[in-house]
Formats: C-alpha cells, sequence, structure tokens
C-alpha cells in the first residue's frame, strides 16, 4: 500500500515541486510572447529541464547524496568564511552600480537621433532573440543545477522510488510518474497560448509594461546597498580577525 502512495502521491507531488521555477515560468512566457517559434522553443526548454532531472535521478542510483553534499559544503564554506572573498564581492558591486549608473545617464542624454530607415531598439532586440533549440533546451538543463533545491529534490525522488523496490527497471518505470507534472504546466502554457487568445493578449499588455520599464535606479540601489553590505562584513572580519 506504501509503495502505492508513494507512486500516485508523492513522485507527481515532488515533480510539480520540482518543475515549479519563477525563472522558467518568465523565461517561457517571454518566448511565447513572441509567436510561434516561441512555442516551440517552450517545448525545447521543457526537454532540456527533463533531461537535466534525469541525469540527476540516474546519478543518485549509484552514488550516495550526503557524501556529495559533505564534500561540496565543506569546500564552499571554507572558501566563503574568508573575509577577503566579502571585500572583493562588495567592491565588485560597488563598480557595478557605478558602471550602470554611468551607462543609465549616457543612455538618457546621449542618444544620437535616428535615421527613419534605422531599425529601433525593439527591432534590433527581436532581431537578436534567440528561439534556437539548443539555447531553449541548455536553459531548461542548466535551470536543474542552479541553487540546491533542485539536488535535493531530486534525491528525494530517487529515495522515495528506491522504496518501492531494488529493481533499476522498476526505478525506472516509477520514474515516468514523476514527469507529467514536472513538464505539464509549461506544455500546457504552450498549447493554450494559442487557444485562448485573449487571455494570451491581455498577458501579453503586462508583459510589455513590466519588460520596457526603465529599471536602471532600482538595479543602480540594489547593487549599491549589496556592495556596501559585503564591504561592512569584510571590515567587520579585518577588525575582528586581524
Amino acid at each position: 500500500m506504501s509503495s502505492w502512495v508513494v507512486i500516485v502521491v508523492a513522485v507527481p507531488a515532488l515533480g510539480l515541486f520540482m518543475g515549479f521555477s519563477p525563472t522558467l515560468y518568465g523565461v517561457c512566457l517571454h518566448y511565447l510572447v513572441k509567436g510561434k517559434a516561441g512555442r516551440r522553443a517552450v517545448i525545447w526548454l521543457t526537454a532540456g529541464l527533463l533531461v537535466g532531472c534525469t541525469l540527476l535521478f540516474a546519478v543518485y542510483q549509484f552514488a550516495d547524496a550526503a557524501v556529495i553534499s559533505t564534500y561540496l559544503s565543506s569546500h564552499v564554506r571554507e572558501w566563503v568564511v574568508q573575509r577577503y572573498v566579502d571585500l572583493t564581492a562588495g567592491v565588485l558591486l560597488v563598480i557595478s552600480a557605478t558602471i550602470l549608473a554611468t551607462r543609465s545617464q549616457k543612455d538618457r542624454t546621449g542618444q544620437l537621433p535616428t535615421s527613419p530607415d534605422d531599425p529601433g531598439p525593439k527591432e534590433i532586440a527581436t532581431k537578436h532573440d534567440d528561439y534556437s533549440p539548443r539555447t531553449a533546451a541548455a536553459v531548461g538543463f542548466t535551470n536543474v543545477f542552479i541553487g540546491s533545491s533542485g539536488f535535493a529534490t531530486m534525491y528525494i525522488v530517487a529515495r522515495l522510488i528506491s522504496t518501492v523496490s531494488k529493481d533499476l527497471l522498476i526505478h525506472a518505470l516509477v520514474y515516468l510518474a514523476f514527469i507529467p507534472t514536472l513538464v505539464g504546466p509549461y506544455l500546457f502554457m504552450a498549447w493554450g497560448w494559442s487557444r485562448w487568445p485573449g487571455m494570451a493578449a491581455a498577458i501579453t499588455r503586462v508583459y510589455d509594461k513590466i519588460v520596457h520599464y526603465n529599471y536602471h535606479k532600482v538595479l543602480v540601489a540594489g547593487l549599491l546597498v549589496a556592495g556596501l553590505f559585503f564591504l561592512a562584513l569584510g571590515i567587520r572580519g579585518m577588525i575582528l580577525h586581524g
């Protein structure tokens, strides 16, 4: 009975959890507002997501995640506690804020008038947008390995499925219950986009407002605050520990 609970409830729920990513939803929305090419890109993005998750699942069939986690965390902790890391991060963030503020000022005051034949910023951005299968799949694949939640979730999936049976073939079959909820929401977005044009148009209008809003001031302030914070941590470490 417990094995059926794992298959029917826990594994699909973990697929939904693993697939939920605000970053990927934002990328999918960016693809979808561009039309048919964007809908194809969403399919490739979900393929990359699935490949990344499957790779982790396969690794956890043979490797102990606890050992890997202990090894990585010890080395990362040893590197992060060094006060020079804080000072370096603070300097880089402050420099980034200065560069961004300078460029923003030049954009407002130093733009040259363009001829009627010159493409506008929106046309240039659209021209350089890349919806190739390789790029979209790479976005989905790398998202699995950004942060620690993906590693932890796939480890839980592997451990739960291992309780069903010790047979690797059974593990692979049970893993199939994980896939629909992992990629389903993204594929449903792509499918429904062309079938509900009113909803798609409303979302596109909101998306355009968000995309074309000037975030320079917010970014400069955020980078500057973060930079000063890390500088303060570094200076404090130097004072306390010499």
